[in-house]
């Protein structure tokens, strides 16, 4: 990137199912993302290597990554402890996006597909319902 960009991210792991990425270099994600045309249908997990439907992506780093311990749910991603599955799968849709400062105005991404929204919230409640199986 030839100017530096203001980057957030969530957590401190930045997991990009779209490049096969896992890890806290943020810019790299987002260099990637606002390269990206059109996401396949198929995203390949970062942590495990399993291919994995992208509308599945954040199901399977729920379900297949995660350690219960006692009252804790650790993140084989980060290491994380939390104290419920419900603040677990919250912070997994966490990894799942990062942020740039552009004109002045917050864009955030999707790291399975690299859709782009104006609102945390909104990419947030995206990777719910377009990644993830909903009982």
């Amino acid at each position: 990137m030839s100017q530096q960009l203001q980057i957030m991210k969530l957590t401190k792991v930045v997991v990009c199912p779209l490049m096969g990425y896992i890890g806290e270099d943020a810019a790299k994600v987002v260099e990637f993302l606002q390269s990206v045309t059109t996401p396949p249908d198929k995203v390949k997990c970062p942590k495990c290597g399993q291919e994995i439907e992208s509308e599945r992506a954040a199901l399977h780093l729920v379900t297949r990554h995660c350690r219960v311990t006692g009252k804790k749910v650790v993140c084989d991603l980060c290491g994380e402890r939390l104290d419920s599955m419900g603040n677990f799968m919250r912070h997994v849709r966490e990894h799942l996006v990062v942020g740039v400062l552009r004109n002045g105005m917050w864009i955030w991404y999707c790291t399975i597909c690299g859709r782009e929204f104006t609102s945390k919230r909104s990419v947030l409640v995206h990777v719910l319902k377009s990644h993830e199986v909903e009982d």
